[in-house]
């Protein structure tokens, strides 16, 4: 066999190996999900309901009582010039329940009905989808939330299972705080609120010293 061949081929096998590791580094590193318009960066879902101007979490939903309410935040990033709608996606439980999106906010604004559309985003901001779900699905605090990103677009196009950081009352990441490689998976203990501090008892105070009763002066002796 020709000595070049077989020195080309061990090139070649060397170079695909570091290829392959990098790219299980890569995926390792990075804690993002892919779906149809760019990348999820995070997924938390909390019972603490956000504000959005415009709107009020006491309007009906179609399939979720008032008691039973809660809100999960997707944050994406989208490829160049993608736009995207709260009517483009909804979350999809594993009982085929679908939730429809409330609002889209871009990085840390606040979520507003007017901005119910952005078009040509960029891919270094972050946009968060707000969705409207049924809280039975985190009864209890557990770590871990299961939904999937379903497109209205490309119905074809399938659908993006998620796992969400349940943060149970409290209320979402700020989208500043979000690391470019994304934080899915990342810190998935349950939350737990911290306990009430039971207010000091106050030091009983010390009883008063009764004052000293003054000796009753003897009376004088009568001169005879």
């Amino acid at each position: 066999m020709n000595k070049y061949f077989v020195s080309s081929l061990l090139c070649f096998a060397v170079f695909a190996g570091m290829l392959n590791g990098a790219d299980k580094k890569a995926e390792m590193s990075s804690k993002t999900k892919r779906f149809y318009s760019g990348d999820v960066v995070s997924a938390e879902i909390s019972k603490r309901s956000p504000r959005v101007n415009g709107w009020s979490r006491h309007e009906p939903s179609r399939n979720i009582s008032d008691k039973d309410k809660a809100y999960a935040l997707i944050a994406v990033r989208l490829e160049k010039g993608r736009g995207i709608s709260i009517y483009d996606y909804v979350l999809v439980d594993n009982a085929m329940n679908e939730f429809v999106c409330k609002g889209i906010r871009l990085n840390d604004n606040a979520f507003d009905r007017k901005n119910w559309e952005h078009k040509n985003t960029q891919p270094s901001q972050v946009y968060g989808m707000l969705f409207e779900v049924a809280a039975s699905s985190m009864t209890t605090p557990v770590a871990q939330v299961k939904f999937s990103l379903r497109s209205r677009l490309r119905k074809n196009s399938g659908e993006t299972p998620l796992v969400f950081r349940n943060m149970w009352r409290a209320g979402f990441s700020k989208a500043s705080s979000i690391p470019k490689n994304g934080n899915l998976g990342v810190n998935m203990t349950p939350y737990k609120p911290k306990p009430k501090a039971k207010p000091k008892a106050k030091p009983k105070a010390k009883p008063k010293a009764k004052p000293k009763a003054k000796p009753k002066a003897k009376p004088k002796a009568k001169k005879k």
